[in-house]
């Protein structure tokens, strides 16, 4: 062996990454409190349609269509506007082409639906609210926070 052989500094080994199993979709769907009261803070303690205060969190994407239980995919309603929203179709598409304008195209996803679609390098929260960070429009979450939603 030559002295070059032996002062050689060993290649790194890339580690392999071991793909973070996902929870469960009714898991991924379910809302928990913080998010819950982060809706609250955006969008506010009433109806978005109609003003009422007894309100319950609609997802903006169905579950059924891959809709999690983030803030930015919730919306507060009344009783009667959520039914509205679920029985006419037209109404719920322009509720998601709202959050579409406001946050981006994956407003209705979590951290693991970025990690699988390759946007972020790890399913972690810090890594999702910074990408979401980046793609929010931000002079229309201005306008919405600013309780001016209307338009209904």
């Amino acid at each position: 062996m030559s002295f070059k052989e032996c002062r050689a500094v060993p290649k790194k080994v890339p580690e392999k990454r071991r793909k973070r199993k996902a929870p469960s979709s009714k898991t991924r769907g379910s809302i928990s409190k913080t998010e819950y009261n982060r809706m609250i803070e955006v969008f506010g303690c009433r109806c978005m349609m109609c003003g009422d205060p007894r309100i319950e969190a609609h997802h903006v994407r169905f579950r059924s269509q891959g809709g999690r239980g983030k803030w930015r995919n919730l919306a507060p309603l009344c009783h009667c506007c959520h039914q509205a929203v679920h029985q006419n179709r037209a109404l719920a598409e322009r509720l998601m082409a709202m959050r579409e304008d406001m946050f981006g195209k994956w407003y209705w996803a979590d951290e693991y639906d970025l990690y699988e679609n390759g946007l972020i390098k790890e399913p972690l929260k810090e890594n999702f609210e910074d990408f979401m960070r980046r793609e929010e429009n931000e002079e229309v979450v201005r306008h919405c926070t600013g309780k001016e939603i209307g338009g209904w």
